[in-house]
């Protein structure tokens, strides 16, 4: 749920009821993440614009990645190598 708080800038479930969160999870409910152009606000706006395209992007990579960290079924779930490789991946797109 780190990846979730770091894209949507809140705290995942903080909307439900915290007795109902181990029923969602168990379910397979998984919090839903906010499309990129809500993160377009405040004085970094302006900054954003400018790299817009590339945001949207790695956004969307992200949105990818943690969709596959949170399948219901553990087996299907990237390993931490995997996973280091895929953010190392995204990470030097970005700064080439």
């Amino acid at each position: 749920m780190l990846m979730y708080e770091l894209l949507a800038l809140k705290q995942p479930y903080e909307d439900e009821d915290a007795f109902d969160v181990p029923q969602f999870v168990v379910s397979g409910k998984r919090p839903q993440l906010p499309a990129v152009r809500v993160l377009l606000c405040g004085c970094l706006a302006r900054l954003l614009l400018t790299c817009y395209s590339q945001l949207h992007e790695s956004y969307n990579e992200l949105i990818q990645i943690f969709k596959e960290c949170t399948e219901v079924s553990p087996d299907v779930r990237p390993n931490m190598e995997t996973l280091r490789d895929k953010l190392m991946r995204l990470h030097w797109s970005q700064t080439a």
